[in-house]
């Protein structure tokens, strides 16, 4: 644990020197020269030496330098991050290398106050806040480093809980909470390298236990990272994990995501976005001799705005690329969950980039407005490019554009810090620093080298600079006054109202120190000032008091304080003393006014001015009626002519005028808790919320922030504010209450998984949900109308489960499920056997196929005027031929629950009986050559001399015909049939009632 010295702290600069600089050579002697360029770790020997370093360092303190101010929390060994209590503005925690951690409540003012974690820590601090305020602190372990543990505090790092061991793993972590009020709401998620991969664990309790729930193989180098987004309609709905993979300067990014609170990870792309940042300094990116690497810082935005879900991706890389040039910040969005990019979006601003190192990025989306913060390191400013200040810019349309670039660091630092105490060619001086935010504004924590120290520094963004007039003023008793003017001379994209307050110490044991507003207590303009009246009353004891004067965004943040001497003198003389009763009045009332003398010498004159309002400004005692706040001066004049004045503020009051928009969800949960707020309104008492039956309000009320456990019933939550001269109307949001959904009704569909087919699945629409997500074994695919109520599914080779769930902004519903067997199409099939000629009004044919593969049943198909008389649906069949059958073709296919296979044909030829080589013709007949190939020899010897000739294709169809007349009693017929397709044929004779039917076959 990193020691301090509170009395070594105040010690001179001098001795603050000549102990930081033989470590800062000592380290550099004893950096491990087998550095591994793909490990992101500090040697234990440089953090063991670090221990024994004497921080002499200043206690937290503000520098502030052209009226801006960085915060100084003094000095650690680099790589810092920083967190804030999204519920408490100003509490921010931040922590560096090795376990120096720092605390503030105020937003000002920090304290240490580090947490023993019982075991050997390595560094690499990253920490993160839940909704609930409860604060995550995470830090490597071991001599030789084998995970990391994380510590819990309730109270922002001032005492801490418990300590537990968070994920395993051998460098660079990173952490992330769900602060929304989503299904998975305050889970906590930490990501690590490992020696053969990256690890993912997750606590769902607040940091009691974790649970390692998946790895990858993609990780390799340092840089794995997680953050929290929004999914459709559901809060907290998508946890992204990026790895960084490939080699050292060809950096492959490779995004998942996770739709079920971390259980389970898809892949969604790998990119390679970086190359090199800076130049190849002994395997590693160098700036200046500070080694550096291109992190896909990842963040996603949770807001209900226009990007609502939308995650982006910042990394530093050289452009133009290669080893050597000078890198810049780009920035990429995917609306998709990380499969598909938008293109690189330079963020640096600076006229001529190529000239100028931007790199050491940090970034965070903003829960409430989506707004996308990012700060770096930029040496711009500096033509040799050897120092830096800190920049931070932000954009408002998604990352599309960015604002103007700001920096809020105030002073250069010498990059190339050799007096620091990090090792290593190139040197260590922190691989990160930090960014976190509000609805208003972020907080910067970074390592800064001006001192030639690890310096801890942070800073608010947007800001405004602040002065006072003058730094000390002298005061008399028993009444005296002095003006002091707060002064916003400049701002930095600040552009919300400053609220200012002042107070006195020590406050004094007799008498009043009190503070006054004539014009109000808001700047709302910039430049822009505020007079502050200080006014000495009675027996204030003489001597040196300090007054504070401090400013500050409406929810406190950022917030600056300015000081002055006062010196208090005791007086003599003649005075007076103005008073009004009472001071604030609501417009119409009056107040009476008075002044009280002490010394001189009466009769006495009053001249009260302005005179507007006034009864009579030229008595002791006016009433006065004043529409506006006035500041009435009073001069009285004693029988020397010797004159005392003071003056009186009258407050004047109106009831409050509508409160601004309420922001809060406008969907919600029925059993959930929302958040609603209206900016704080100056000069309101009272602050009166209604919300809808059902719906309660667990806290807050009369309070500008409520918070609602919603019932089952939609409504209007509206909010009146007043004070005491009456009530503003009504702010009002229309809210939404959605259902937790059931389970969705039966799966209608096939009763079997058809293998290769498409099949329609569906089920009953579920009332209030907004899609559905449908699952299928692992060899299926959902071809079309996934998240609709309806999809089509090519079924594979493995029985398995479809099943559905309703998805709304209220989480998922019970799953429906459905068995399904796998199973295939018949198979085709195969030859027909039976007759190929048949007889008109004929019965019995049998005809059968061989058994069809998958088969359950059998279709066949039959010429006109046929019909099975026995075997439907069997694979053999008794076909019966009536009179008027006609030829044509057989065909069988197999079917099942899927469908038909492939059918098998044979022709029919149906003939007049008594059939093919039954004759009654009084002839003989003979066909030669059979098979044909150009012609056909018909021999015909008997006694028919008139005879008509048909040839008919297997088909039906007549080929050709012809009448014979007068046909002696041996006669040959040559017939062509070189126009014939080769195959099967019919040639049929007939006379009067007697016939003559034979087959031959063309073939060539």
């Amino acid at each position: 644990m990193k020691q301090t010295n509170y009395f070594v702290k105040i010690c001179v600069i001098a001795t603050w020197i000549i102990l930081l600089v033989p470590f800062g050579s000592l380290a550099q002697d004893i950096i491990d020269p087998a550095d591994n360029p793909n490990l992101d770790q500090v040697p234990l020997e440089i953090l063991e030496q670090a221990k024994n370093v004497i921080d002499v360092a200043p206690l937290s303190s503000v520098i502030t330098i052209d009226n801006f101010d960085n915060f100084n929390l003094g000095v650690d060994f680099a790589e810092g991050n920083i967190a804030e209590n999204p519920a408490l503005p100003s509490w921010y925690f931040a922590a560096y290398n090795i376990n120096g951690t720092h605390h503030t409540e105020d937003g000002v003012v920090w304290t240490i106050n580090n947490p023993n974690f019982g075991v050997t820590v390595r560094g690499d601090p990253v920490q993160v806040y839940d909704s609930l305020g409860n604060l995550y602190y995470e830090n490597m372990y071991g001599s030789s480093i084998v995970g990391c543990k994380v510590a819990v505090s309730t109270d922002n790092g001032a005492t801490w809980g418990s300590i537990n061991t968070a994920i395993s793993g051998v460098d660079k972590n990173w952490i992330a909470a769900d602060q929304t009020a989503g299904p998975y709401a305050n889970y906590v998620y930490t990501t690590m390298t490992s020696n053969s991969g990256g690890n993912f664990s997750r606590s769902t309790n607040q940091g009691q236990s974790w649970t390692n729930t998946w790895t990858t193989s993609t990780q390799s180098l340092p840089g794995m990272m997680v953050c929290v987004g929004a999914h459709q309609n559901v809060q907290g709905g998508a946890v992204y994990v990026v790895t960084n993979g490939g080699s050292t300067f060809a950096s492959t990014y490779t995004f998942y995501r996770s739709l079920d609170g971390g259980s389970n990870f898809s892949f969604r792309s790998s990119q390679q976005f970086a190359g090199y940042v800076g130049s190849n300094v002994n395997g590693r990116h160098a700036i200046q001799n500070m080694r550096t690497r291109p992190y896909p810082f990842i963040t996603a935005d949770n807001s209900f705005g226009t990007h609502r879900g939308r995650l982006y991706c910042v990394y530093a890389s050289n452009d133009p690329p290669g080893n050597g040039n000078k890198p810049d910040i780009w920035s990429r969005y995917s609306d998709d969950g990380g499969s598909s990019w938008s293109t690189a979006i330079r963020v640096n601003d600076d006229a001529n980039p190529t000239q100028h190192n931007q790199w050491h990025p940090a970034i965070w989306c903003d829960k409430e407005t989506g707004r996308l913060y990012i700060q770096w390191m930029d040496t711009r400013d500096t033509p040799t490019s050897d120092s830096a200040l800190i920049y931070a810019t932000y954009s408002d349309d998604g990352g599309a554009t960015f604002v103007e670039n700001q920096a809020i660091s105030n002073k250069k630092m010498k990059i190339n810090c050799t007096t620091c105490g990090g090792g290593g060619t190139p040197r260590y001086q922190g691989d990160y620093n930090g960014i976190v935010s509000n609805s208003k504004v972020s907080m910067s924590s970074w390592t800064d080298f001006r001192n030639g120290t690890f310096m801890s520094v942070t800073a608010y963004f947007p800001d405004f600079a602040m002065a006072l007039d003058k730094i000390a003023d002298t005061l008399y008793t028993p009444l005296d006054t002095s003006t002091f003017t707060v002064n916003i001379p400049e701002v930095k994209l600040y552009d919300d109202t400053v609220l200012v307050s002042a107070s006195v110490y020590p406050i004094p044991t007799s008498g009043n120190i009190t503070f006054s507003f004539p014009g109000g207590t808001e700047i709302t303009s910039f430049p822009g000032s505020l007079p502050v009246l200080v006014t000495v009353d009675g027996s204030v004891p003489p001597g040196n008091y300090t007054a504070t004067f401090e400013g500050k965004g409406p929810n406190g943040t950022p917030v600056h304080r300015r000081n002055a001497s006062l010196k208090i003198v005791e007086g003599s003389g003649f005075y007076v003393n103005a008073t009004a009763d009472p001071d604030t009045i609501c417009q119409g009332a009056s107040s009476q006014l008075n002044v009280s003398i002490s010394g001189g010498s009466p009769p006495f004159t009053y001249a009260w001015t302005p005179t507007t309002g006034l009864s009579n400004p030229n008595i002791a005692n006016p009433i006065a009626s004043p529409t506006t706040t006035t500041k009435y001066f009073v001069t009285v004049t004693d029988n020397n002519q010797d004159n005392a004045t003071d003056s009186v503020l009258v407050t004047v009051k109106t009831a409050p005028p509508s409160p601004g928009a309420i922001t809060g969800p406008s969907d919600v949960c029925k059993d959930s808790t929302a958040m609603y707020q209206i900016q704080p309104m100056t000069g309101a008492t009272s602050y009166s919320w209604t919300v809808p039956d059902n719906a309660t309000i667990v806290t807050g009320q009369n309070s500008p922030t409520i918070e609602v456990l919603w019932g089952e019933t939609s409504g209007v939550v509206s909010v009146i504010v007043g004070n005491e001269c009456g009530n503003s109307p009504p702010s009002t949001i229309d809210v939404t209450v959605s259902m937790i959904l059931p389970a969705p009704g039966a799966i209608l569909g096939p009763d079997l998984g058809c293998t290769g087919i498409e099949s329609m699945f569906r089920i009953t629409e579920i009332p209030g949900a907004e899609s559905y997500q449908w699952s299928v074994p692992a060899d299926a695919q959902i071809k079309a109308g996934q998240g609709t109520n309806e999809v089509t599914v090519i079924w594979g080779t493995a029985s398995g489960e479809i099943a559905v769930i309703a998805q709304n902004g209220c989480g998922n519903s019970p799953p429906s499920q459905r068995t399904l067997t796998a199973t295939s199409l018949p198979g085709p099939a195969g030859d027909i056997t039976g007759n190929d000629t048949v007889c008109v009004n004929h019965t019995g044919y049998v005809y059968s196929v061989a058994e069809i593969s998958d088969a359950t049943t059998y279709i066949w198909t039959l010429p006109e005027g046929a019909s099975i008389s026995a075997g439907q649906g069997t694979n053999e069949v008794t076909i019966d031929f009536s009179p008027l059958a006609i030829s044509g073709e057989i065909d069988v296919y197999g079917a099942n629950d899927c469908g038909i296979g492939s059918a098998m044909a044979k022709p029919v030829v149906v003939s007049d009986c008594p059939g093919v080589n039954e004759y009654n013709l009084l002839v003989d007949v003979t066909l030669y050559p059979n098979p044909a190939e150009e012609t056909l020899n018909l021999r015909i010897q008997g006694r028919e001399t008139d005879i008509t000739l048909v040839i008919n294709d297997v088909t039906g169809n007549i080929k050709f015909t012809e009448k014979l007349t007068n046909v002696p009693s041996d006669y040959t017929k040559k017939i062509d049939v070189s126009g014939f397709a080769e195959g099967l044929y019919f040639i049929r004779m007939s006379k009067e009632n007697r016939y003559f039917i034979e087959k031959f076959v063309v073939q060539r």
